[in-house]
């Protein structure tokens, strides 16, 4: 479809083809600039979970800007990611939100899924109003992960009743 429809129904916001494109491009104009400086980057849920389900399909054929290639990159040397229930305009949205659905869809953030596959470099893990269930395969970050920050989730803590938790490898 032409990108003006695409963007005319929304699809490059809820759609996983179209959602990576738009972070395809990103990635490839200013994926550098944001590793050069940080190699850090705050994702929705609905990001990762298009990764992941990205990477089960087969490969594709796209013009440049849109290669997943880029998004695999970017995330592959990528030392630090947050990773929020939605983002808008800029803010992080927590707890109290991921009941809702996404703009005008009917995805709801805390029941979707993700995996961490892309992630080669990880030290550190934010999750914030996500649950560390949303995780469905973590292993391929366990010899690089170092610190895990879980917040504004429904994890509980026996000590005390904080609302954010920090979990430090030694």
């Amino acid at each position: 479809m032409p990108r003006e429809f695409v963007e005319f129904l929304h699809l490059h916001e809820y759609d996983i083809i179209y959602l990576l494109h738009t972070m395809a491009e990103k990635f490839y104009l200013d994926g550098d600039s944001v590793l050069n400086n940080s190699k850090s980057h705050t994702f929705s849920v609905l990001e990762l979970f298009a990764i992941s389900e990205r990477l089960k399909l087969p490969s594709e054929a796209t013009e440049n800007k849109y290669d997943f290639s880029h998004v695999l990159d970017f995330c592959s040397q990528l030392e630090k990611i947050a990773v929020v229930a939605k983002k808008v305009e800029n803010t992080l949205e927590g707890k109290g939100r991921e009941d809702l659905p996404l703009g005008t869809s009917n995805i709801i953030p805390r029941k979707l899924k993700f995996d961490l596959i892309a992630f080669k470099m990880l030290q550190e893990l934010q999750l914030i109003g996500i649950s560390p269930a949303n995780v469905s395969n973590a292993a391929g970050i366990r010899d690089t992960l170092r610190v895990l920050h879980v917040h504004l989730t429904d994890v509980r803590r026996s000590v005390t009743s904080s609302s954010a938790m920090t979990f430090t490898k030694r």
